[in-house]
């Protein structure tokens, strides 16, 4: 039986695991991770339950926000120094700067605050931990209010999906299928976009360089 394979393949608490590293992944998160740690047509009889999978995907999931947050600024520093690792930095901050626009200079802290929580409460694609996380860096919060709004705006998410998750257990299968298939695609997309940056600063550079000649 395939239920009895991946049981014996990741041991008895393998399960915990998977859903616990699931939910520190960017774009999977919570979302992917908190109905596959409950799915009975995966782990059997070896699946968590519902609130089971969602403390474990809480705790992975915040666990990888607080260090984004910690971490993200000495980071970028230290990357702004390489001129190859430089084009990685623009490309976040235009990113995060993309999603804020001028809001934040009108704003004050508390706003800003409820702003990144609710972000990151939204069970949505490309909403989540890791966008919330970047996002207060870029909001200018002080650390403490960064890891405040991340830990209270994933128990919010957590809580939601945990729900939905239990509301619909008999349809956790599908919800695991279509957090999936949307994890896919955003990723498709994300690799394309790529592509197509890289693609559009070649051809500038080239027609930069016929200018001048």
């Amino acid at each position: 039986m395939l239920e009895e394979q991946i049981i014996s393949f990741f041991g008895n608490y393998g399960v915990w695991v998977v859903v616990f590293v699931c939910a520190s992944l960017p774009l999977v998160e919570t979302k992917v991770a908190i109905p596959l740690g409950c799915a009975t047509s995966i782990w059997g009889s070896g699946a968590m339950s519902v609130w089971g999978s969602g403390v474990v995907a809480f705790l992975g999931s915040t666990l990888v926000g607080v260090l984004i947050v910690l971490l993200l600024v000495p980071v970028m520093k230290l990357f702004k120094k390489s001129k190859k690792l430089n084009y990685v930095v623009v490309k976040c901050e235009n990113f995060f700067e993309s999603k804020i626009g001028n809001s934040n200079k009108k704003n004050s802290k508390a706003k800003s605050m409820l702003f990144l929580t609710t972000f990151i409460a939204l069970p949505i694609p490309l909403m989540g931990v890791y966008s919330g996380a970047g996002l207060s860096v870029f909001l200018k919060l002080k650390w403490w209010q960064g890891v405040l709004c991340v830990v209270v705006g994933n128990f919010v998410n957590c809580l939601i999906i945990t729900l939905l998750c239990f509301a619909l257990y008999s349809f956790i299968p599908l919800i695991l299928t279509i957090m999936i298939i949307l994890v896919i695609l955003l990723i498709v997309w994300e690799i394309a976009n790529f592509v197509y940056s890289l693609w559009f600063k070649k051809s500038q550079s080239k027609k930069i360089k016929k200018q001048i000649k």
